[in-house]
This record gives C-alpha cells, structure tokens and sequence, in this order.
C-alpha cells in the first residue's frame, strides 16, 4: 500500500518473495505500507531482500513492514534483507511516530554512511509535528537480525532495538548481533 489512512486496517497478511533494488534519491520503502496512519496487526514480510544505493543525510526510509508509522503496528514480523546507504533502516519501520507492539525482526540489517539503524526501528520520535501524537512507544519487541554499518564517513546510530530515539521503549530484547566498522566517523552502537 502506498498509505494507509488514519480509520484503515490491514491485517492478517503475509508477503513473500520481495525484491527491491533502487538509487533514486529520497527513496521510502515499506513492505506492507510505504506510510501508516491507520492499524497494521498481524502482517508479515516473510523473505527477500530491499537494497536502496541512493545517498545523501537522512532522506532515505526503509522498513521491513512500514517506511514511515504514524499510527499502530501490532504484532508483525520482519525476515527481509535490507541494506541502506543511508538514512533511516528499521526493521518494522524506518520512523516511528507513534504505536510500535509485539513485533520481531529476524532480517539482517545493514546500512553505510549516514544513517540511524535499529532491529526494530530506525529513529522513533524524530520530530514534533501537530499530526503526529506526542507518545511515540516501542513495546514488547524481540530483535534476532543481524545489524551492521560500513561508515567511511559521517554518522551512524545502531541499536538492537532503536537507531535513535525520542520516545519510550518498554519491555523489548535484542538478541542479534550489532558490527560496526567505521574510519575517522562519530558512532554509537547499543544493545
């Protein structure tokens, strides 16, 4: 779906067999959704990769079931590869604004130059804006991808659970590894 509205619901879905490869600048990929306002519950990106070559700081999105959450996702899984040169990788959604719950990444993860990158979510609470409500949450998540970044330059956050974050994370478990291989760049890397 390229958006999701604020009263719409996807559930129960399952994608398989996915397979992305761009490098158009100011790229925003999400398996189920591109943009969420609404409820995804039970959805599932269930194998194939997403490879995103376009550069530049922090205008690129990619999640493995939402490129950018504004509403509530429930109970989805991620097992899609994705590498991003940079911007912002999650592996449910690449920024959250609002509800993440019950959601597992099992997609290896990767990213280069610029970028916030976490197992579940890439920046969580990135900005204030009068349409996105104030209480941007992560709850009951579990992380098992692998997570890495190949800086020569610039900035990269890794995170087991979130890139960069803003808002609260309760209750969740990073459980894959985290690499991180960088020359002469600000870093920070976090369980």
């Amino acid at each position: 779906f390229g958006c999701i509205s604020k009263n719409g619901v996807v559930k129960n879905l399952a994608i398989s067999a996915v397979s992305y490869h761009g490098s158009q600048p100011l790229a925003c990929v999400g398996i189920v959704a591109v943009i969420n306002y609404g409820a995804i519950i039970n959805c599932h990106a269930d194998g194939g990769d997403v490879y995103i070559s376009s550069s530049g700081y922090f205008i690129n999105y990619a999640g493995g079931v939402v490129g950018i959450n504004c509403g509530y996702i429930y109970s989805s899984t991620n097992k899609i590869s994705i590498y991003l040169e940079s911007g912002h990788l999650g592996g449910i959604t690449a920024v959250n604004y609002h509800v993440v719950k019950g959601c597992v990444n099992y997609g290896q993860l990767g990213c280069k130059d610029v970028c916030n990158a976490g197992g579940i979510v890439g920046t969580s609470g990135y900005q204030e804006r009068s349409d996105h409500p104030a209480n941007n949450t992560i709850e009951d998540c579990i992380n098992y991808g692998e997570l890495y970044a190949n800086s020569t330059w610039g900035l990269a956050n890794l995170g087991g659970i979130v890139g960069e974050s803003l808002g609260k994370i309760t209750r969740c478990g990073n459980y894959g590894s985290i690499t991180q291989h960088s020359v002469n760049n600000t870093q920070t890397v976090g369980g």
